[in-house]
């Protein structure tokens, strides 16, 4: 299970993130050169975001950050709060760990695979948590990371793919 209450920190990014989103819609007159430069800082910050710039309705961006406000005041998360974090971190992750492996190939992923991949210090933080799934980070379902990144979060907060996906991609 995942731990609740969120840290500030995390809180704070969250509602920076809608916030962005937000600011990015209200504004279709910005200059495309600054469009492209924040959708890749969001994409940077929060992996797997750009997903809800083109998804998250008006309204539903609008009650997520009242409840980010509340949830910073209260220090309580919503579970959607802890399924994204979860999910940003996941995906941090898992794109690390591909990163790494797409200079590794076409070796096998073995148990010296793993040895090097856990010794490298180039590979820290989130990535670890692919450390014992390099081969699916490697090939992935359908050639897509989503669906190992909502699996990952969905055991962690001991719910399902179904709920997480709800929760993380409205």
């Amino acid at each position: 299970m995942l731990p609740n209450p969120l840290t500030a920190h995390e809180l704070d990014g969250l509602a920076d993130k809608h916030e962005e989103i937000r600011r990015l819609r209200a504004h279709p007159e910005l200059p495309v050169a600054e469009v492209r430069a924040a959708m890749a800082e969001l994409a940077r910050r929060f992996p797997g975001a750009l997903r809800e710039l083109d998804r998250l309705d008006p309204e539903r961006l609008d009650a997520r950050l009242r409840a980010l406000s509340r949830a910073r005041s209260s220090g309580h998360a919503e579970p959607w709060m802890t399924a994204q974090v979860a999910y940003h971190h996941a995906t941090r992750g898992a794109l690390d760990a591909k990163r790494w492996l797409a200079g590794r190939r076409p070796r096998p992923i073995d148990a010296s695979t793993r040895e090097a991949f856990v010794r490298d210090p180039a590979v820290a933080g989130a990535a670890q948590q692919w450390r014992d799934h390099l081969a699916e980070i490697a090939a992935p379902p359908g050639g897509r990371l989503l669906p190992l990144t909502l699996a990952r979060v969905a055991s962690a907060m001991g719910v399902t793919v179904a709920e997480v996906r709800e929760l993380v991609l409205p």
